[in-house]
């Protein structure tokens, strides 16, 4: 079974509307249960939720339920979660050795786009919504999806 993994810039339209949020809630109703997120995309969405509550994006109470839904989707598989590895942390380095002095690959994704390449046997496709970070991807014989992009053609 082939599964696809969402990097949090995708993620996060899955639980605050934005440009791309129909395709990822399009994506997500179909998939089920073949979407993976990465440990770290955990860590992340919380801090990308709290910065929308900050800059006044969403209210406390839309805050404090997307965390939550985050946690119970989780808990209910609706997203496996890949921890990071040691040798997740060797294929992002390997990666910003190859990339980084060229393009403006960010720790942070290198280590999301090395969970890629440790599933890439069984990923159909790498949901995201950076153009670098999906660009890198493809460069390294990924398929790239981007809601941003895809949503007038799904």
């Amino acid at each position: 079974m082939e599964y696809l993994l969402l990097d949090t810039s995708a993620l996060v339209k899955y639980y605050h509307p934005e440009t791309g949020s129909q395709w990822v809630l399009n994506l997500v109703r179909r998939e089920r249960p073949r979407l993976l997120i990465s440990g770290l995309t955990v860590v992340e969405m919380h801090s990308a939720l709290a910065k929308k509550y900050r800059c006044r994006d969403i209210s406390f109470q839309a805050y404090q339920a997307a965390v939550d839904g985050l946690a119970r989707d989780i808990d209910e598989g609706l997203f496996g979660v890949v921890e990071l590895t040691g040798h997740i942390q060797t294929l992002a380095i390997n990666l910003l050795k190859k990339h980084a002095p060229t393009r403006a690959l960010r720790t942070l994704d290198a280590l999301q786009l090395a969970v890629d390449l440790k599933e890439h046997g069984r990923l159909g496709a790498f949901v995201v919504a950076d153009e670098t970070l999906a660009d890198v991807a493809t460069q390294e014989g990924m398929t790239a999806l981007n809601p941003e992009t895809t949503e007038q053609t799904e």
